[in-house]
């Protein structure tokens, strides 16, 4: 539970981030290059544990250490991006798909 509250506060502060500090151009591009980044470790840790170089357990440990986060920092930049973006009646649907990540984990957590 702890480690979910961790995860969502790197969310969370992304998208606080990403609404009060940055251009939305800046939250785009700083948001795809942390996903991007982030997916490209998960990728490079996968073939290193299957070329046999490093054992699976320090591959887990790291990326809950380091691939997750950027995940999630990333994918908050781009959400508070969304939300910049938005206006009119589709505020509230962006705001809605800006809570769905960590609402949704809570309750999957939750049926756990």
């Amino acid at each position: 539970m702890w480690l979910f509250l961790l995860y969502c506060g790197f969310y969370v502060a992304a998208v606080l981030l990403a609404r009060a500090l940055t251009r939305p151009p800046q939250a785009l591009s700083s948001g795809l290059a942390c996903l991007i980044a982030a997916i490209v470790a998960s990728l490079t840790l996968a073939g290193v544990m299957h070329a046999g170089f490093i054992e699976p357990w320090l591959v887990i440990a790291m990326l809950g250490a380091i691939t997750i986060p950027a995940g999630l920092i990333g994918l908050g930049l781009l959400a508070g991006w969304m939300t910049r973006v938005v206006s009119g009646s589709n505020r509230w649907l962006a705001y809605a798909l800006t809570a769905l990540p960590p609402v949704g984990g809570y309750l999957l957590l939750a049926l756990t």
